[in-house]
């Protein structure tokens, strides 16, 4: 008997070794095909290991400061050649680069470290502080209402 079970044991992983990419198929268009099913099951899971993952969220977030802070500049469609380099200055920045202001408290608005970018091009142009990148992103979005102007000025004319 306990031959028979090995050898049960051993076919049965044999097979799914054969037919793990139809398996792999059939599994992904059931997700497709049941979306709150998978939710349901997706969410179980979470509650059922919810301090588990908390702690994991939590650990991974610690560990990877540098890839969070580059993922919500991409996020907020924010360009910039090299984030590896544009990071290391950014985290070595201890005041604002158009008006000297050192950086302060990040619960303090105005003291609080930003990234100014173009608003057309999405390039990160400066290291400031929170007021100078709020008095240039008006000067864009004048600069911009100007350049839709002019643009229509010379599609009547």
């Amino acid at each position: 008997m306990p031959l028979d079970k090995a050898k049960e044991k051993e076919r049965k992983r044999l097979y799914h070794i054969a037919n793990k990419e139809k398996q792999n198929e059939r599994n992904r268009l059931w997700k497709l095909n049941n979306p709150e099913k998978v939710k349901a099951m997706n969410k179980k899971a979470y509650w059922k290991d919810r301090e588990a993952n908390i702690e994991r969220k939590k650990l991974w977030a610690e560990n990877n400061p540098k890839k969070i802070k580059i993922t919500r500049w991409k996020n907020l469609g924010m360009k910039v050649d090299d984030w590896g380099s544009f990071y290391n200055k950014y985290m070595k920045t201890t005041s604002c680069e158009l008006c000297d202001m050192t950086f302060g408290s990040q619960e303090i608005k105005k003291e609080m470290k930003c990234c100014d970018h173009d608003h057309i091009s999405k390039y990160i142009r400066f290291i400031c502080c929170q007021k100078c990148n709020n008095n240039l992103a008006k000067v864009d979005m004048g600069m911009m209402f100007v350049l839709l102007e002019l643009n229509r000025y010379h599609k009547v004319n």
